[in-house]
């Protein structure tokens, strides 16, 4: 049987629903017996439940959820916690991711947004556990990667945890790419979209620096963000049509940011400097929209 392909009939579909429940369950035990080597092999758990959207029916969605939760949530009935905490919230994101990828959305808003999805889903979590078997996750972490009590990483967990859903999202876009171009299946290719890069880099920049006077953690997630938007804000800069003023204006701005970060990095609190690193993704995300200001329209070919 071959494995990546669309699933058109009743019996192709619950066989290949049953194989990726399969998958999930090696998940869910796995999690509960290596709660360590969880947090490094969990990253790829969305996979499985975004080749359901793409290849499978979407009536039989619901049938998958209520099994595939069912039978992981069953397998590891003695000690649920981890199978609420990893597996669950990815099942839903890996099967969202799946189900955005089919609209003409460009990644950038779908990878941000399922990620989002992640994050709210398993601070339920959290929640969730703690209301059960009054367990925090995410001191159980820590305890885990030996940095309980460490005030740096009391500030971090959140923008930590925002990195690690990019990075399921991101893994499964990776393996999803390769796969939908067999099925001619291209990425939205919007002009608008460079207009939002650098904008939402510069919002999300400007909101780290100034929460992070009121509230340290939330300042480092909206870093985590204003970095994600940057990276596509800088990669629209490698045009050869883009004017000389705008690498000249983005070299000197960034020059000027690593001035600022060592010249006030010792005035703000503990743990804050490194806030400060908002200045150098700003100043990439600037000359991105300087670069699409000036940017000349495509000539079409007649």
């Amino acid at each position: 049987m071959t494995v990546f392909k669309k699933r058109e009939t009743l019996t192709e579909n619950m066989t290949y629903m049953a194989m990726m429940a399969a998958i999930n369950i090696i998940f869910s035990l796995f999690a509960a017996w290596v709660p360590l080597g969880a947090i490094f092999v969990m990253i790829a758990l969305p996979l499985t439940s975004a080749v359901i959207a793409i290849y499978c029916k979407p009536r039989y969605y619901a049938i998958y959820l209520l099994a595939t939760i069912g039978v992981c949530l069953a397998a590891t009935a003695w000690d649920m916690k981890n199978t609420l905490f990893y597996v669950i919230p990815s099942i839903f994101t890996g099967l969202t991711y799946g189900l955005l990828r089919k609209t003409k959305a460009p990644v950038s808003i779908i990878v941000f947004l399922v990620t989002g999805l992640q994050m709210a889903l398993t601070y339920a979590s959290i929640w969730l556990i703690q209301w059960i078997y009054e367990v925090n996750m995410v001191q159980f972490i820590e305890e885990l990667l030996g940095v309980a009590g460490s005030q740096l990483m009391i500030n971090i967990v959140p923008s930590a945890m925002f990195a690690y859903a990019l990075g399921q999202t991101g893994l499964s876009h990776l393996f999803m790419t390769g796969e939908l171009a067999h099925l001619n299946q291209q990425e939205a290719d919007d002009a608008w979209i460079e207009w939002v890069y650098p904008i939402m880099g510069i919002v999300f920049g400007a909101l780290s620096f100034g929460l992070s006077f009121w509230e340290l953690t939330v300042g480092y997630v909206f870093l985590i963000t204003a970095l994600y938007w940057s990276c596509f804000s800088v990669s629209t800069l490698f045009n050869p049509r883009a004017p000389i003023a705008v690498y000249i204006i983005g070299g000197v701005l960034l020059l000027g940011s690593f001035f600022a970060f060592a010249g006030c990095y010792s005035l703000l609190k503990e743990g804050q400097g490194l806030i400060l690193l908002d200045l150098p993704l700003m100043s990439g995300c600037i000359a991105a929209l300087i670069n699409r200001i000036l940017k000349k329209p495509a000539t079409k070919v007649e």
